[in-house]
Parts: C-alpha cells; structure tokens; sequence
C-alpha cells in the first residue's frame, strides 16, 4: 500500500501520520491460504476462515494482505518463510541465516516487538525488493541468487521494525526518517555480522550505497528538489518522486554525523537506541529529530542544517569509503588491458555489481568494443545474480550491443522490480532511441501483467522527451 495506495483497498486517513490497530477476518477458497501484516489469530477449517489481529497502531501504508497456494517453512520459531511450493527449498537456503539478522538487529537496536517476523516471496513482478509489512514482510524473488549474497535487502526490512514500523515519518516529505536511518543501520548490522572483516564490509556496503546515490542525483539532475534529503511534493504522487536520494543521501547524513559530528560509533550507537525509545510508537519530522539530536548532544559541533537537509545535488561533503574490496573494482575498471576471466572470477558478486556500476559512470570511455571484449573474456551470461544481471544489460543497451536483447526483453518480461525496470527502459530512451517502436510494443504487449505501479513510472520514462 505505500505510498498512498491503502484507500484503494478500505476507507482510511491514508497518511503515515495516522496510526490504528486492525483485527480482520478474511475467508477464501481451499486450498487457498490468507497472510497479513498482522498475528493470525484463529483459523475456521470448515470455512478457510483466517483470523488476524493487529495490536500496535501502524500506519495504513503497512496494511498488506497476500491469498495464494503457499508452501512454508520455519527458520527458527519466531520467523517463517512463505512462497509458491517451486521455490521454497530455494528461499529455505538463501534466508537460512535470518535469525542470525535478526539478533544482530535487536543486539544493536533493542528488543523486536513485533513478536513474529514471517516474509513471503512474492512473484517475480512484484515492484519492490521488499515491503516491510510488520510480522509479514514482502520479498521480491530476485533476492534468491543461490549464493546468499543478497540479504542485505532482507537485513533492511528486518530494520524497518524500528525505523519506520515504531518510529514513522510524519508525512512523505520526510521519508529519508525511515528509509535514510534504515539504509544507515542495515550496513552497520552487515559490519556486525562479519566478526573477521566488520569494518570492511560496512564501508564497502556504504561505497554502494554512495555510488548509487550519484546515480539518482544523475538521473534527477543535481538540482531537481527531489534531490533535497527533506522536499515538497505539493501535491504529487510521493511514488512519482520516489528514488534511492532518501535513502543513500540520508544514510550518507546519519554517517557523517557519527564519523564526523560525534566521532564516536558507540555513543552514536547509544543515540540510535534512545531515539527509538524516544519515539517509538510515534511519528515525527525532521525538526524533531533536529531538536533530539541536538539535545541529546548539547556539546556537539554545529552542523549545517540547511546544506544537508534542503539543498538538492550531492551532499556537501564526500565520504572516503575507500576499502580494499572497492580499490580491486576501481583498478579493474581503469586499467588499460582489457578485464582478464581470472580477474573477474577474484570477485565477489557485489563486487562485480559495483565495478559494473563504476563502467556505468564511465560513460565517455566504455564502448560496444570494450563491452564485447569483456563478454568474450568473461561470459557475462553465466550470471544468474540480478543485480549484474541489470547492470551488464544496461551497458548492453548503451553501446548497442544486440547479442543481449533477447536476454534483455526475457528479463522485462518477467521482472517487475522497478530498481530494475525503470533505468533498463530509460537507457533504452535515451541510448537506444531507434529501438523505442520495438520496446514500445513489447511494454504495450506486457503491461497486463505488471503491477499497476510499475506501469505508470515506465511509461513516465517512454514518454519522457529528454
């Protein structure tokens, strides 16, 4: 339901400033099964009658409710996976280790109070990696790369059981409240989860979430006011100014008052917990975390408020997130012979991500030449991990590169994350325009089958004139 999408489902304040319990009754065909974004209750075999109650207040974007043929299986007695049967010995593996995540967070952040922490792994058009519906979040299934190098989306909407589902933005001009602090925590719950390189792993995680963030100011333009970490929609569809700017730019701001402001992990540590005592349960905006911070820290030195909070572009001072797993992609991607298969296969597959990442901003020196070598040399088509996946396929539309186009409409046509979607098609827009009529009829073909959500921000970017 998030943004404003819960009065299309019952009648209600639809603002994140509105909190309610809920109790529901909800009776479907066998062998159909009912979740919700509650604590199931009571069940009616005779009738396939689910009963469900909600008894903290949330916020209507968090009402979700899900009817299929599903298979589960429990990870440990407090969380449960839910899936099609073809898939749960899949997510069985890949999430295997969420009680783990789970601990971590409450070691960091206190005690979960939600009680329950089930997810289901939605079909492969849903539009989002995850929806942190309390006691039933959402997971898209591109999480299951069979190598367990994507649960850092389940690490962030496990964290958004403190940030977001207690503490909640007063409205969606402060959204980088939730979604700033809970990108900022989940690399540090990633940290804390490798005992041997910890320090490394944070910053390496946070690399990527600063590259991705040059990446959406880029797209927005650095001065577009969708850019400010706190904007005004006046009237617009929060999903249309939706991007990872409050995300990344706000994890970008909570760092640089730990590292540079405070100067002290622990004690900013320490801060986190007793904003989440302080306003769990509420909503607030960013003046209330201001007022917080600065009383929680009287001695601390001013911080430039405005710079930060209300001025579009990048933030006003660049992190070195410089780690050793970062300067491998970077020697690779400005080195001058051409990436060898036994350099390729030294990375890890984040790794991987962010160097493809790096060629990306490379726009003036990657070339259909240097692109074709890099598939010879390194058979980008044995990735299965989506997130190289839409990466080499955007670089294959940018330099016109035909071997991949089947690869790439198989791919549209079957996933509907819009991390993914949304820049495959505007590269296609903006690198590729005599191909538009082909992709145009191929969207035309397939949008039956998206999410409606999905549907209107391509066709956003295939009717954009820029």
């Amino acid at each position: 339901c998030q943004a404003i999408h819960a009065r299309s489902l019952y009648p209600c304040q639809d603002t994140p400033g509105v909190k309610s319990t809920f109790t529901a009754k909800v009776k479907c065909p066998k062998p159909l099964t009912v979740l919700m974004s509650g604590l199931q209750t009571n069940y009616d075999e005779n009738t396939n009658t689910f009963y469900f109650e909600q008894q903290q207040a949330i916020p209507s974007y968090l009402i979700a409710i899900a009817v299929g043929k599903l298979a589960s299986y429990d990870l440990s007695p407090r969380i449960r996976v839910w899936t099609e049967s073809s898939m749960i010995r899949q997510c069985q593996y890949e999430f295997e280790h969420a009680e783990q995540f789970l601990t971590a967070a409450e070691q960091l952040l206190g005690e979960y109070q939600w009680k329950r922490y089930d997810f289901l792994v939605l079909p492969p058009s849903f539009p989002y990696g995850g929806m942190e519906n309390p006691c039933m979040n959402f997971l898209t299934p591109t999480l299951l790369a069979g190598d367990r190098s994507l649960i850092s989306t389940i690490v962030h909407e496990m964290t958004h059981s403190w940030t977001g589902n207690l503490v909640t933005n007063e409205n969606w001009e402060h959204f980088w409240l939730n979604e700033g602090f809970t990108s900022f925590i989940e690399a540090k719950i990633l940290g804390n989860l490798d005992k041997a390189n910890g320090k490394e792993v944070r910053r390496f995680h946070a690399a990527q979430q600063w590259q991705d963030l040059q990446t959406a100011v880029a797209t927005w333009g650095a001065t577009h006011p969708y850019t400010c970490l706190v904007y005004r929609l006046n009237n617009t569809d929060p999903d249309d100014a939706y991007s990872s700017v409050q995300y990344y730019k706000g994890a970008a701001f909570l760092w640089y008052l730990e590292q540079d402001v405070i100067g002290s992990e622990s004690d900013f540590d320490e801060f986190l917990r007793s904003y989440i005592i302080k306003f769990g349960r509420k909503i607030l905006n960013t003046d209330d975390f201001i007022q917080y911070f600065q009383s929680y820290f009287p001695q601390a030195p001013s911080v430039d408020w405005q710079s930060w909070l209300y001025t579009p572009g990048m933030p006003p001072i660049t992190h070195d997130f410089s780690t050793k797993l970062e300067e491998q992609c970077n020697q690779l991607a400005t080195q001058l012979s051409p990436i060898t298969k036994e350099q390729m296969n030294m990375l890890n597959a984040k790794q991987v991500a962010y160097l493809l990442n790096v060629l990306l901003n490379h726009k003036s020196t990657i070339n259909r030449d240097y692109i074709e070598q890099l598939d010879t040399n390194c058979d980008m088509s044995k990735y299965s991990n989506c997130e190289i996946c839409f990466r080499w396929y955007q670089l294959c539309i940018r330099v016109k590169f035909e071997k991949y186009l089947d690869n790439i409409f198989e791919f549209l046509k079957v996933i509907g994350r819009m991390k993914f979607v949304k820049p495959l098609y505007a590269e296609f827009k903006s690198s590729w325009p005599e191909l538009i009529p082909r992709v145009q009829t191929f969207f035309d073909e397939h949008k039956k089958y998206m999410n409606p959500i999905t549907v209107k921000q391509i066709e956003i970017r295939l009717n954009s004139q820029n």
